[in-house]
């Protein structure tokens, strides 16, 4: 079991589910984005840290994709280009998934490989409602029982 990844999909399912639980008593949607966006950055910093042994080059990807990340979820939060919100749990998969995959792939973690692979394939399926749920099963549960399995 790897502590930081089980902490990581735990904070990312209780924070999901607790997200569209705001968005129901009418919390704007918005600001959550904003708030995510700087919560998995600093939860994908916190995990990158506990990594030993990560080549450099893996940790510039991952903040590369975080900070793009944040950049446009930044960006349409504030409807400076208007999409709808459920493409940011979309873009989000993407870049995780990718970052994932991408250092996985480095490290030969064929674990890691998977859960890079299953979440771009997730981000193909976000509802339009309800997405900060399906990011609770996704990145939270998923995470969660990877983390679990994961070798230390």
């Amino acid at each position: 079991m790897k502590t930081s990844l089980v902490v990581w999909g735990l904070v990312l399912l209780v924070g999901f589910w607790a997200s569209d639980y705001l968005i129901g008593t009418g919390f704007k949607e918005a600001h959550l984005w904003i708030a995510w966006a700087v919560i998995l950055n600093l939860l994908n910093y916190a995990v990158g840290k506990t990594m030993k042994k990560t080549p450099k080059e893996i940790g510039t990807l991952w903040m590369q994709a975080g900070l793009f990340g944040f950049l446009a979820s930044v960006i349409v939060a504030l409807n400076i280009i208007a999409l709808p919100l459920s493409w940011l749990m979309s873009l989000w998969l993407i870049l995780l998934g990718a970052a994932l995959f991408a250092g996985s792939h480095k490290m030969s973690n064929p674990d890691g490989i998977m859960m890079g692979i299953i979440y771009i394939f997730a981000a193909l399926f976000v509802p339009t409602t309800g997405y900060f749920l399906y990011g609770a099963l996704v990145f939270g549960l998923l995470g969660l029982v990877n983390g679990y399995f994961a070798k230390e």
